[in-house]
């Protein structure tokens, strides 16, 4: 279970709607094993509480009971005063009525508890008398502000964004620029995956070009590549860059970019299930299964994706801590490279301590990039 107040603010129209927002509130789409309770501070939605047990069985009395004394003195706590209890799927009615039930017998006498259910589409609500009501639709979610988000930013529309469209498929670098980039030594890659995620970041600044430099940075030394993560993270508009670039990369790039976007994503705070999808995606024999364990570890244990956002900061400050010691006169700039940057003797390859955000305060080894 966990508990948190929803960032954002939210204006409630009906039922429909309200349900068709939850995902956004949550991060994530719930599944048929998920009970939502909503607290709502008079008109206002306040904390909520997410029950997501590994099984059915953890619905039993015992256990239900002991999740209600939780969540009650917390909801307290904030002026709660009425909790909304949502259930999923056909078994939702059954679980919504045993998670209500234990509430109810936690609840202050002025406090009230409704139950609803979302299955096919369709929200009902239970009223005593008459049980099950028909139902509203669920709504497309064009009503709600959360997180400062638009009606794009509805779970399946946002998942939509991130497929693979091969009619869409931009050209990877050409040999010679293959070459140029595999000749350039750490610290100008590192470079140039800044500079370029933030020129693409600017309106009307991306092309397949563009796209070629960032799939192959994303895709060569992991330092260049957590340049192009960390880069990400910290430039506004960022994430907007890798949604552009992802569903058209080569195969070549393809799981470097998607280990960026994944990574970028979760420390957004935008949808952890989303995330997990394209984890899955990430060759686990590949060069990128480490970043992938790393972020499936941070959103299994539900970690802050501030934590994750502030970990990559800090390996990009410990990349430069390391360049740094490394001698770098200024040369000449090559051509043909968005952005452009000085050729400097190659870096002297040593070690640097990571701070891995697998759970909150990390741990520390030595790597040469995130999640090795």
């Amino acid at each position: 279970m966990s508990t948190e107040r929803p960032k954002g603010r939210a204006t409630i129209g009906d039922k429909g709607e309200f349900a068709a927002a939850l995902p956004h509130l949550l991060g994530f789409r719930p599944d048929e094993l998920t009970v939502v309770v909503v607290g709502l501070q008079g008109s206002r939605v306040g904390p909520i509480a997410v029950l997501h047990p590994p099984s059915p069985t953890a619905f039993a009395p015992d256990a239900v009971d002991g999740l209600a004394r939780d969540i009650g003195p917390a909801f307290e706590g904030h002026g709660v005063t009425t909790s909304i209890v949502v259930g999923y799927g056909p078994d939702g009615p059954d679980r919504v009525h045993r998670v209500a039930g234990a509430l109810t017998g936690q609840a202050a006498a002025d406090h009230s508890v409704a139950r609803w259910c979302v299955d096919r589409g369709v929200v009902r609500t239970w009223d005593d008398a008459r049980g099950w009501g028909l139902g509203e639709a669920v709504g497309g979610g064009e009503e709600w502000v959360v997180r400062g988000s638009s009606p794009a930013d509805s779970y399946d529309r946002l998942r939509a964004a991130f497929q693979p469209q091969p009619d869409r498929t931009w050209p990877e670098l050409s040999a010679d620029q293959a070459r140029e980039l595999d000749a350039l030594p750490v610290a100008d890659q590192v470079a140039l995956a800044r500079t370029l995620v933030s020129r693409m970041a600017e309106p009307g600044s991306q092309g397949q070009q563009e796209f070629g430099w960032l799939g192959a940075l994303a895709s060569h030394d992991r330092m260049a590549r957590d340049a192009v993560l960390g880069a990400a993270v910290a430039t506004e508009g960022g994430l907007g860059v890798l949604q552009a670039a992802l569903p058209g990369a080569p195969e070549a790039y393809r799981d470097g970019l998607t280990a960026v976007t994944a990574a970028t994503l979760y420390a957004s705070g935008r949808s952890s299930q989303l995330t997990q999808e394209l984890v899955e995606r990430i060759d686990p024999a590949g060069p990128n299964a480490g970043l992938a364990a790393l972020i499936r570890g941070s959103v299994m244990s539900r970690l802050d994706p501030a934590v994750m956002r502030e970990a990559i900061v800090e390996a990009g400050r410990d990349t430069d801590a390391l360049l740094r010691r490394s001698e770098r006169p200024d040369g000449p700039r090559p051509a043909g490279t968005p952005g452009g940057f000085r050729e400097a003797p190659a870096s002297r390859g040593r070690t640097a301590e990571r701070r891995i955000p697998h759970k909150p305060g990390g741990v520390s080894r030595p790597d040469r990039g995130i999640g090795r």
